[in-house]
């Protein structure tokens, strides 16, 4: 069940087993700065989305979102010739 939340976002809920409702709320952080530069600087070298994600403490999905605002490339197909190889 989601419960609308603030105008930042919504919130999830679900019930704990006495039946009372649990809401935690979805925490964002800005981008800064140093954290445009360095998802830029990992793009240049092909690192793949979901590592570049870990590395900022971030979603891939908020990673990828701020990549396309930036008009930055973040190519998917060195993380398709990495999984190819490892399953042959």
């Amino acid at each position: 069940m989601t419960v609308a939340g603030g105008r930042t976002g919504a919130c999830r809920a679900r019930l704990d087993p006495w039946g009372f409702i649990l809401v935690k709320k979805t925490k964002r952080r800005e981008w800064t700065a140093d954290d445009v530069r360095e998802l830029k600087q990992l793009a240049r070298t092909k690192t793949p989305a979901a590592q570049i994600a870990r590395k900022l403490k971030r979603t891939e999905g908020a990673t990828r979102q701020k990549a396309l605002t930036l008009s930055v490339s973040l190519n998917s197909r060195a993380t398709k010739r990495k999984m190819a190889k490892k399953k042959v």
